[in-house]
């Protein structure tokens, strides 16, 4: 058996993050249909269902991946569904959940699961977006509204946490690419 190259291994690695990328972006699509707007009345609240495919990257194909499959999830989204002003809440959101996702399984490791991973992401998401909208507005009141989004980090978060727990381990753990 002939051992891959280290091409057909990026080609592997691109493709699998290919995927991902395109898992995030459907369940963006779908949470967008989900009208959570009913159930709660506020502005801003999601699921944050692609967090799930970040996460997935992030122990199955390598840190550097995940983090290009958020950016990526962020840019797209709003380039097609909210516009280009919400650039900037999206990367800022993206960018200090992941680095809960890196906190979390470097310095955590184990002890927070995926319950608590998806907790922290969404916690940190929120931080990242409120600190991004106070800078554009100039006003320190859009951090008032943080007792609202803690609590919808915290059970929705879970949710995330509680459908990544019941995935096979062999779904999200690293993969060596096998010998041909």
């Amino acid at each position: 058996m002939k051992k891959p190259t280290l091409s057909s291994r990026r080609i592997i690695r691109f493709s699998e993050s290919a995927a991902l990328l395109t898992v995030a972006l459907a369940l963006s699509l779908v949470e967008s249909l989900i009208p959570i707007q009913y159930i709660i009345p506020l502005p801003g609240f999601k699921l944050g269902l692609a967090n799930m495919a970040i996460v997935v990257a992030f122990f199955r194909i390598s840190p550097f991946s995940a983090a290009i499959i958020s950016l990526g999830k962020a840019l797209i989204n709003s380039l097609l569904f909210s516009g280009i002003s919400s650039l900037i809440y999206s990367v800022a959101g993206s960018v200090l959940s992941f680095a809960a996702l890196m906190f979390t399984a470097y310095v955590l490791k184990e002890r927070a699961g995926f319950i608590g991973t998806s907790i922290l992401m969404a916690l940190f998401h929120n931080v990242g977006q409120l600190s991004a909208a106070s800078l554009v507005t100039g006003n320190l009141l859009t951090v008032s509204y943080f007792p609202f989004l803690v609590g919808a980090a915290v059970v929705f978060g879970a949710l995330n946490g509680i459908i990544l727990s019941f995935l096979p381990k062999s779904f999200y753990e690293f993969k060596e690419i096998p010998d041909d």
